[in-house]
């Protein structure tokens, strides 16, 4: 899994995902919002996580969500798409 750096985080995503990409684009684009995202990933005292949602590029339809996990060992992240389970 690559890292890229975004507003001076290490940031883990799957280098095979456009989706994780095009999140990644947006954390980058949206530095503001980023910096919320890290910050209540950081701040989940239970398990790390925080979830955003981002428009899908052009020539798709809807939204896409992603999950931020922050690694509290090395203070890295990891950007990846959620997942939904049904129970």
């Amino acid at each position: 899994m690559p890292i890229i750096e975004i507003h001076g985080k290490k940031v883990h995503i799957d280098g095979d995902s456009h989706s994780a990409k095009h999140a990644a684009n947006y954390l980058k684009e949206y530095k503001e919002n980023a910096e919320d995202i890290f910050q209540a990933a950081r701040h989940d005292r239970i398990n790390g996580v925080t979830h955003f949602e981002t428009h899908r590029p052009a020539g798709y339809h809807g939204s896409t969500e992603f999950t931020v996990i922050h690694n509290r060992d090395n203070g890295e992240y990891e950007l990846r798409k959620k997942t939904h389970h049904i129970f």
